[in-house]
């Protein structure tokens, strides 16, 4: 279990006192530590998974408060076992994934509230990651590179929500990566999503925004055609 703050302690409630002249009064204070967020990454079967960590916000309702922890994991404590834990006053938070468990997609945001001299236990069900593979190509099938895409959310109306992911066929945050017409995003939940081509090929006209659908655990290949200007 992570190391939690267990150093930190609730303030007392003010009291009253009597001094008396020419006496000693001798008083006991007990601080007793905050309520404690314990939570617990498991996977489809209920078993736990190592690596998760996260940030932890204020809930201001319709946005993030200011953050109240940073980078809090299951293994801060030296010890990956799955379990995140962390002493919190009590009040209304939001906590945010920041690093899901390898091969696992990243959980999205959810609230709790703390209450007073009550730990909070939360079991968080994670879903394995899967990737898109994407071929960008002219209309004789042959490879154009330079590329780039987003993946969003796709609302009820079909239209745009939520940016979830975004790359280029040349990453350069890839060590060797190069332009050859496929672009990779990865880690991406399961679900059916708006991808989008952000930048076409040199030449060439941006491709319409058409669905996908991500598969937890495999590689989908999309093949994307780009016009001639």
């Amino acid at each position: 279990m992570a190391s939690d703050g267990a150093g930190r302690l609730q303030p007392v409630a003010e009291r009253k006192i009597t001094l008396v002249a020419r006496q000693t009064l001798e008083l006991t204070i007990k601080n007793d530590p905050y309520p404690r967020l314990v939570i617990n990454s498991v996977n489809a079967a209920n078993k736990p998974i190592t690596g998760a960590c996260f940030d932890i916000y204020l809930d201001a309702g319709s946005a993030l408060g200011a953050k109240k922890v940073s980078n809090q994991c299951d293994d801060s404590d030296k010890v990956a076992d799955g379990t995140t834990s962390k002493r919190l006053e009590p009040g209304r938070y939001v906590a945010r994934e920041i690093t899901p468990p390898p091969d696992y997609a990243k959980s999205p945001d959810f609230k709790f509230t703390i209450v007073a001299d009550t730990d909070l236990v939360l079991t968080l069900q994670h879903q394995l990651a899967g990737t898109l593979s994407i071929s960008t190509q002219d209309r004789a099938a042959l490879v154009l590179p330079g590329a780039c895409y987003e993946l969003w959310t796709k609302q009820a109306d079909g239209t745009k929500g939520v940016l979830v992911a975004k790359g280029c066929d040349k990453d350069a945050a890839v060590p060797g990566s190069t332009d050859n017409g496929v672009t990779l995003l990865t880690a991406l939940p399961p679900g059916t999503f708006i991808l989008s081509q952000s930048f076409a090929p040199a030449g060439h006209i941006r491709a319409a925004d058409r669905s996908v659908t991500v598969i937890g655990g495999q590689t989908t290949p999309v093949t994307v055609t780009n016009d001639k200007i």
